[in-house]
């Protein structure tokens, strides 16, 4: 299944393995939530704020319309 975890660049995964290390029980749902969205659109609104929570602000500005770039295949995901 092509999920949303398998999309997402590699600054993006690996700052979701260093939040699952850090705190394995929310990184667990972070993680489960990836796994069961196809595309990004799919995503409900408390699962992006879960998301863009633990994203750095150079690498998810938290504006909606640049979700997108996190799945997208890039070397990484750094905002404009």
């Amino acid at each position: 299944m092509n999920n949303l975890l398998n999309k997402c660049n590699a600054d993006v995964f690996a700052l979701l393995m260093d939040y699952k290390y850090k705190f394995p029980e929310s990184g667990d749902r972070i993680i489960e939530i990836l796994q069961r969205r196809e595309y990004c659109y799919e995503m409900l609104g408390h699962e992006i704020l879960s998301l863009s929570a633990i994203l750095p602000k150079q690498t998810f500005d938290g504006k909606i319309y640049n979700l997108h770039l996190l799945f997208q295949c890039q070397p990484n995901s750094k905002m404009p």
